[in-house]
């Protein structure tokens, strides 16, 4: 099933009054309207549309030289050698046509010979760097996280430990502010 997207209704429009045609010469863009992208209000044909009308326009036209050949010949029986002439001039034509489908072939080969060359040469060591890039980076992480984060959340851990065997021995008022320090957080000088 296909989604369709919902149309919208087109904008009325008003006959122009004497004061628009000044305004869409001063502003041009307000006389073409919305941007459309080249798709859109246009009914083109894709590239597959266009193929298949070449290829049937071939087909019609060497049907319509067959049909003429095959009159021609029974027409007049002294044309065979008119027609030897037409079909040794296609058969240069293909001849032509067989090299050039083989020179396309040749290149074909060679770019994708390239194409597998770079792979190897080049992508592959790119993505293999990036994948050591990324080890490391986890290993500085596990590093940074067992070497400098988990002491840090231990110390921190510890001192609040203390404050509150102080809090609860009542040597310390959980209200408790260092001397200087203002309860808006800035110390006093």
């Amino acid at each position: 099933m296909t989604e369709e997207a919902p149309t919208q209704p087109a904008p009325a429009q008003l006959p122009p009054g004497p004061g628009d045609a000044a305004e869409a010469r001063a502003r041009p863009e307000a006389a073409q309207g919305p941007p459309q992208t080249p798709t859109e209000g246009k009914k083109g044909r894709s590239a597959t549309e266009y193929f298949i009308i070449a290829i049937g326009v071939m087909i019609g036209v060497v049907f319509l030289v067959t049909i003429i050949g095959v009159i021609v010949a029974l027409a007049d029986p002294d044309a065979s050698g008119k027609i030897g002439a037409v079909r040794d001039i296609f058969i240069i034509v293909l001849a032509w046509f067989s090299i050039l489908i083989g020179l396309a072939l040749v290149i074909l080969v060679l770019q994708v010979a390239a194409l597998v060359n770079l792979l190897k040469n080049e992508v592959i060591p790119i993505l293999e760097s990036l994948q050591q890039t990324a080890n490391t980076v986890r290993g500085t992480a596990q590093f940074m996280g067992q070497n400098l984060a988990r002491p840090v959340m231990r110390a921190q851990g510890f001192f609040a430990a203390v404050r509150r065997v102080l809090e609860i021995l009542r040597l310390m008022s959980p209200d408790y502010e260092p001397e200087g320090f203002e309860p808006d957080g800035e110390w006093k000088r």
